[in-house]
């Protein structure tokens, strides 16, 4: 895990600690977005913040020079919202012009570093004469933050801070299942022919090739969003293109249900609609839920509410403590998966997490789930092929498994550091209708980003029920 930043803001409500991370993790190396919310409120706690990477210091000041102007209508209009979110960006662009200031020596480096503190700590200055709807502080304080700005931007060769040239990326993902080229090995190449015309296309594996065949035109699309994503930032897995948050109908409680609604939106604070994702397993939006100890773990499918960016859904928790909701969605702007996170409170403190080593076999329900991997132990980095295996009692291999979200199988695990999941489609031919029915042998590719262990859990549909299988695997470095 790389600390990118780490911002502490006080409320007048009480102390809220707010984290800016840049996390490294699952095969698909994702940025988070935390969802930070005080317990207890009644109101929609919306403070969330990422940390960002960009291609240049040019694009971050870009993002700087936008901030900036967002702000000061913010201020003119009175829109909290504006401003709360213009400063998000603005901090996480100036973290990154500190993280890259070595570019400037001698004594302009000490004025831009003094400078670089000063704006990050008068737009925070901002931000909270905002909350308490002191416009006319907040204008005196953006009045230092543009003296600030004035001062970083005087410090740098004029050069460095030109937006960068609008380019054509070159796609690094599948466009069928979004996983990054390498990560299950050579990429498989396609020509793709239509007429006299041809394209060499790349899929992280040879499984994808029959799933574009059949709707070549869904994945050209995507294909091209994808190679032009590119501009200024680092779009798809590497930062998040929104941000989550949730709203209980009251704190958790162990074994009754919860209703709750969540609310997906732009950096910039706009709405994400159905509309604006794409369908990843029959679904546009997956909730991956788990509690403090790794142990209750629950996949969810929020239907909208019917207002904007809005969606709710019912689980039951069996655990004590806060649960934590992985949204796994992909972005039509860019066609790449991505996660983003928040955390439900409780009214009961959680469990802890007890360590124990590797288990790769599972009992539920009568049937014996097994996990086995063509390495004897897995790394850091390192991509294995593994094999989920399920066999009845007398020990034959289960063969009625029922399609699940376009799958005979989902694989889903998480780190014992709760920042870290990995999202996993087993390998080989999907159903095609309700009637087809998957052999209990299915593989998969694993390729763990962190050391540690790591709490699987194998989700399969028998009888019309989904049913759970938790693993525990051990990652070296």
């Amino acid at each position: 895990m790389i600390i990118k930043s780490l911002l502490h803001r006080k409320w007048a409500m009480g102390l809220l600690v707010t984290t800016v991370l840049g996390l490294s993790f699952n095969s698909s190396s994702q940025l988070l977005a935390h969802g930070d919310h005080e317990t207890g409120s009644s109101e929609h706690a919306d403070h969330d913040h990422v940390a960002m990477k960009f291609l240049s210091v040019g694009a971050a000041w870009e993002v700087v020079q936008k901030s900036t102007t967002d702000i000061e209508s913010g201020i003119t209009s009175q829109n909290q919202e504006v401003i709360h979110e213009a400063q998000e960006s603005l901090t996480g662009a100036l973290s990154f012009l500190h993280g890259t200031s070595a570019m400037v020596t001698g004594d302009k480096a000490k004025r831009l570093d003094a400078a670089l503190k000063q704006a990050i700590a008068v737009s925070s200055n901002v931000h909270e004469a905002a909350d308490a709807k002191d416009m006319p502080k907040a204008a005196v304080e953006f009045k230092k933050l543009q003296g600030a700005l004035k001062l970083i931007e005087a410090q740098y060769p004029p050069e460095a801070l030109k937006a960068p040239m609008k380019t054509t990326a070159v796609p690094t993902h599948c466009p069928v299942s979004t996983r990054p080229l390498g990560s299950m090995g050579d990429p498989y190449t396609y020509e793709y022919k239509e007429g006299s015309t041809s394209r060499t296309i790349q899929f992280c594996c040879s499984d994808c090739l029959p799933k574009f065949k059949a709707n070549p035109t869904v994945y050209l699309k995507k294909l091209d969003e994808m190679a032009h994503a590119g501009e200024g930032h680092q779009h798809g897995p590497a930062e998040p293109s929104m941000k989550l948050s949730v709203f209980p109908a009251k704190a958790l409680q162990v074994g009754e249900k919860a209703d709750v609604t969540v609310q997906l939106k732009t950096l910039q604070g706009q709405p994400i609609n159905l509309d604006d994702l794409m369908v990843a397993h029959e679904k546009k939006i997956h909730l991956l839920i788990i509690d403090p100890s790794l142990t209750d773990y629950h996949h969810e499918h929020p239907i909208s509410s019917g207002k904007p960016g809005e969606y709710s859904f019912s689980f039951t928790p069996k655990k004590p403590g806060s649960y934590r909701i992985w949204a796994d969605v992909v972005a039509q702007s860019t066609g790449m998966q991505e996660y983003v996170v928040a955390d439900l409170p409780a009214s009961t403190a959680a469990n802890p997490m007890i360590s124990s080593n590797a288990s790769l076999v599972s009992e539920v329900d009568g049937l014996t789930y097994t996990i086995t991997f063509n390495k004897p132990a897995l790394k850091k980095g390192e991509a294995a092929l593994g094999t989920l295996t399920i066999t009845d009692k007398s020990g034959k291999i289960f063969n009625q498994l029922e399609p699940l979200m376009g799958a005979y199988a989902h694989l889903v695990g998480f780190g014992e550091d709760r920042k870290t999941i990995a999202h996993i489609h087993p390998m080989g031919a999907e159903p095609t209708k309700n009637s087809d029915r998957g052999n209990g042998q299915l593989k998969f590719h694993l390729q763990p980003d962190k050391a540690g262990t790591m709490r699987l859990f194998a989700q399969v549909q028998i009888g019309g029920v989904s049913k759970f299988a938790p693993f525990i695997l051990e990652i070296n470095s």
